[in-house]
């Protein structure tokens, strides 16, 4: 008996060669997808953490500077406490907790002069504090999971103090101008 060899490939061998390179890519869609995914949660959490820590940079700030802390008038809606910093001359620096985040409006007079508007994370709610010690009034921004809500893993409190009118810049050995 004659055997005759045949260039090619059977179907059982294109079928099964097909079957692996079909898994393959499974695999590799779900692997990339799912770097993607953990890739833009990690970018979220930086931008969010970057946008907490400019935010309690420029609370400091304002709250250092400030000559006297005093409730905000009622704004729009239930939502919108906040307080007032009064600095020098007409300028003020208003905050309000809205439903989207915490408000900053810096005014000189009747007139608007930065108007900012932090991001909160989701399930974040912000309070206002003022609090009087012996030293001089205490202004507190706290940042706390929402009470509703069971806390997510790496969801933190965050808690923002400053003396109103302690301007460390002008500190000398320990004691305030």
């Amino acid at each position: 008996m004659r055997h005759r060899h045949r260039e090619g490939w059977t179907l059982i061998e294109l079928v099964a060669t097909m079957t692996v390179a079909t898994t393959m890519f499974g695999v590799l869609f779900a692997l990339i997808h799912g770097l993607f995914r953990l890739e833009r949660r990690a970018r979220e959490e930086l931008h969010t953490r970057s946008s907490l820590a400019r935010l309690a940079a420029q609370f400091r700030d304002d709250v250092h500077a400030a000559r006297a802390l005093a409730p905000a008038p009622a704004g729009n809606g239930p939502s919108a406490a906040g307080w007032v910093l009064r600095l020098d001359g007409d300028r003020r620096v208003e905050y309000r907790v809205v439903e989207e985040g915490l408000d900053r409006v810096e005014r000189v007079g009747d007139r608007v002069e930065r108007r900012e508007r932090y991001r909160l994370p989701e399930k974040m709610v912000a309070t206002l504090e003022a609090q009087s010690e012996q030293d001089g009034s205490m202004a507190v921004l706290r940042l706390a999971p929402d009470d509703a809500t069971p806390p997510e893993p790496g969801s933190h409190r965050v808690r923002i103090e400053a003396a109103v009118g302690f301007d460390h810049r002008f500190e000398t050995r320990g004691k305030r101008r």
